[in-house]
């Protein structure tokens, strides 16, 4: 098997650029929105395509790509099908963008037949990358080193928290399993979501007003984006933590609430008598795993073998970002629609923008070769994305009805302004030139992207 020197810094932040690339544009729109809410009927599917689609996808195509290369050595065989994949994914979102403008149902199919292909292709690729993986194990080759070189990641090479993250230790292994599970199935349900939609625009006979089925919409968001984060947290937290207390029983518990409710949900688009209890279900689930990652957070301490405590900044985006997560799941819980605009802004801007800050600075140092920016820089950050986030669900609540409109429309733009801010502000932190935003580390030295570096 081929494991080219290359791919590891080249095609996963490809897909990490192009998804900052897509959310500078998608989040600039959403501060375009706000400020005028005129604009919502034309701007709005372009919104919607790009932060779940341009923006979190590409990131979590990228992240799975740096993150299975770094810290468990496997790459694809083939680096030509993962630039394949690059193309085909970025294109979908361009076509789709181009169909909503131009209002044209054959571009539309072209750029959703697109998405459908580039899940099964991504999922084609890291299969295939872990059965050579396991094939030169059993035959005795080499595999590449899954460490960093100190000297190529500013120092990140050393020290007890890189080794955790690759880590096979027992007090991982369950927790590990039931996140590959879930990744798993979140990856199936969005190549199922991605062709109900592309047949559905294929092989309908009106050029239908939402553009996508609400079933495969409720697969992609609540599914694939929603579940994903969910199993990608479960690996980290342990790892971020050094926390050992965490049970997978509770964890079985979450993911099947999780996967009655979204199947319920799906029904309920077509058999409405069920799309409450679907809908309450996915509440109760989003409770459930909040709560979790709200205890483990508040109850962690370092390890006794050597952990290092996570920033500030990173340990402040989880704990806020799991509130989001637990309001929205008690929202769910008490009849609000999962397709809202208030259930979408809490589940997007609230929970799982905010958890990519948090896991941005703890792994963007590593992935992308960067100095962590200064603790303050970032802390300013993320006061100004939940400080906007906050205002905007507060514009879209159920309680923005007793209140004036003049007041609404000026929580919701000064929330989309101050949302759309802190975004382009986390990405400059990486695109910039080194100490652009003073990026010298939390403690003032480059290579603290785990922490203080050690002796």
């Amino acid at each position: 098997m081929m494991h080219s020197t290359t791919f590891v810094s080249r095609l996963p932040r490809a897909f990490i650029y192009l998804a900052f690339f897509n959310f500078l544009i998608g989040s600039s729109l959403g501060g375009w929105m706000a400020e005028a809410p005129a604009m919502w009927s034309t701007v709005g599917p372009i919104h919607g395509e790009i932060n779940p689609f341009g923006w979190l996808t590409m990131l979590i195509y990228g992240m799975t790509y740096a993150v299975l290369s770094l810290f468990a050595g496997i790459r694809p065989a083939r680096a030509w099908v993962g630039w394949l994949h690059v193309c085909l994914a970025e294109a979908a979102v361009i076509w789709i963008v181009v169909a909503y403008i131009l209002q044209s149902r054959p571009v539309l199919s072209v750029g959703l037949t697109f998405q459908a292909i580039a899940p099964v292709l991504f999922f084609a690729n890291i299969w295939s990358a872990v059965v050579s993986s396991r094939r030169d194990s059993r035959g005795g080759k080499a595999l590449p080193n899954a460490s960093v070189d100190a000297k190529s990641s500013h120092g990140l090479g050393t020290g007890a928290s890189e080794r955790s993250f690759r880590s096979r230790d027992a007090q991982y292994l369950a927790t590990d399993r039931l996140a590959r599970r879930g990744t798993d199935i979140a990856l199936i349900i969005f190549v199922v979501g991605a062709w109900w939609a592309a047949l559905t625009t294929l092989f309908g006979r009106t050029y239908p007003q939402t553009l996508k089925p609400q079933g495969a919409i409720l697969l992609e968001y609540y599914g694939w984006i929603a579940a994903t984060v969910l199993a990608v947290s479960l690996h980290m937290l342990p790892r971020l933590t050094q926390f050992k207390g965490i049970r997978a029983q509770a964890i079985r518990v979450g993911q099947a609430l999780w996967g009655i409710g979204l199947l319920l949900a799906v029904v309920g688009t077509v058999a409405p008598v069920v799309a409450s209890a679907g809908s309450r279900l996915l509440g109760a689930s989003f409770i459930w795993n909040a709560s979790i990652y709200l205890w483990t957070m508040a109850a962690s301490r370092p390890s006794a073998d050597g952990g290092v405590p996570i920033s500030l900044p990173t340990r402040l985006a989880w704990l806020v970002s799991f509130a989001f997560a637990w309001l929205l799941g008690g929202c769910l819980l008490f009849g609000i629609p999962p397709l809202s605009l208030f259930s979408l802004h809490l589940l997007f801007l609230g929970w799982i923008t905010t958890l990519v800050y948090g896991i941005g600075y703890r792994l963007f140092p590593l992935i992308l070769n960067r100095p962590s920016p200064r603790r303050f820089i970032a802390l300013a950050q993320l006061l100004c994305s939940v400080v906007g986030a906050t205002l905007m669900a507060i514009a879209f609540s159920p309680m923005s009805h007793g209140i004036g409109a003049q007041t609404m429309r000026t929580t919701l733009a000064t929330g989309g302004i101050l949302a759309a801010l802190g975004a382009v502000t986390f990405l400059l932190q990486w695109l910039l030139p080194y100490g652009t935003l003073g990026q010298k580390g939390w403690a003032g030295t480059p290579a603290t992207a785990f922490g203080p570096r050690r002796s």
